[in-house]
């Protein structure tokens, strides 16, 4: 549907005319894109890409003299694929429109499509942090990126990467624990250390409180706060829907598994519409996927 002189409803056809003072729109704004701060942003010109899971190889034994040094092989996973989706909108103006408007009407309808492609991709990449639980993203182990039971490929043992505990000195610090007992596909001791504490800004107050204060938070004691030891960087995510969900991250790793693949990124094309009225189309097209790999350098808590 084009957009048309009879789009001004004002009594006085106050956009063809220069009698305004100015046009109040918030939506006039720059656009808010956040994802980079919780993924992995990779560029692709691929229509697809495969990515494969594997392990190492067992530990050496003892070896007797004369005797056969014994062989092994690295332990193989899954393979994961991730495909580029494409997204698009547009507008259509009339010439009647374009030509008697008197504020550029058609410029603007065009900076607000450029800001609305771009928040579209923050938005649509933010479900995967709004149901972490949910399985409709999954990894290398087709489980949910927090999940009690995420497998290795050595044996059946698994791990936990999720909580339901209220961000506090005790929560976090089981967060930093569960970091610092990371362990990889061979059922060896992986050590890391997280770098980005992300929550919704109603939690903004008790994550400064716990990672800033000289003393233990919310305590009258002598006991030292170690939390400022470890650095780590609030993200005020302001897409996270749920105002007690918190994550704990370690985005520096090479092996980080959340990620954006972006294959263009929102472009805007101008045509002349397809027949004789003279009509002016703007279109904007994308093409990104995302999803996560490996949960391991993610731990996240999801109170009820």
């Amino acid at each position: 549907m084009p957009i048309r002189v009879g789009f001004d409803t004002t009594t006085n056809k106050e956009l063809f005319k220069k009698l305004l003072e100015e046009i109040f729109d918030t939506s006039d704004r720059p656009a808010l894109v956040e994802y980079k701060e919780v993924y992995k942003d990779k560029k692709i010109s691929e229509e697809y890409i495969r990515l494969l899971r594997m392990g190492g190889f067992g530990m050496a034994g003892e070896v007797g003299e004369g005797v056969n040094i014994p062989t092994d092989i690295p332990k193989l996973g899954s393979t994961k694929e991730f495909s580029p989706v494409r997204y698009g909108l547009g507008f259509r103006v009339t010439d009647r429109f374009e030509r008697f408007n008197k504020w550029s009407l058609v410029e603007d309808f065009t900076k607000k499509l450029k800001v609305v492609m771009q928040e579209t991709k923050d938005i649509e990449v933010a479900k995967l942090w709004n149901s972490p639980t949910s399985t409709t993203w999954v990894g290398y182990d087709t489980l949910a990126l927090l999940s009690a039971s995420h497998t290795i490929l050595k044996d059946a043992t698994v791990y936990s990467n999720t909580a339901s505990a209220a961000l506090s000195t005790t929560s976090l610090n089981n967060a930093l624990i569960y970091f610092d007992t990371i362990i990889d596909d061979m059922n060896l001791p992986d050590p890391q250390t997280p770098n980005r504490l992300v929550i919704p800004p109603q939690l903004r107050q008790t994550a400064g409180e716990l990672l800033k204060s000289d003393g233990k938070p919310h305590e009258l004691s002598n006991t030292i706060n170690l939390f400022p030891e470890f650095d780590l960087k609030t993200f005020v995510y302001h897409r996270l829907t749920d105002t007690n969900n918190w994550f704990l991250l370690n985005t520096k790793h090479e092996d980080y598994g959340p990620r954006v693949y972006t294959a263009t990124e929102p472009d805007i094309k101008v045509q002349d519409a397809p027949d004789t009225s003279r009509d002016k189309i703007v279109t904007s097209q994308q093409y990104f996927t995302y999803g996560f790999t490996d949960a391991r350098q993610v731990y996240g808590s999801t109170p009820s």
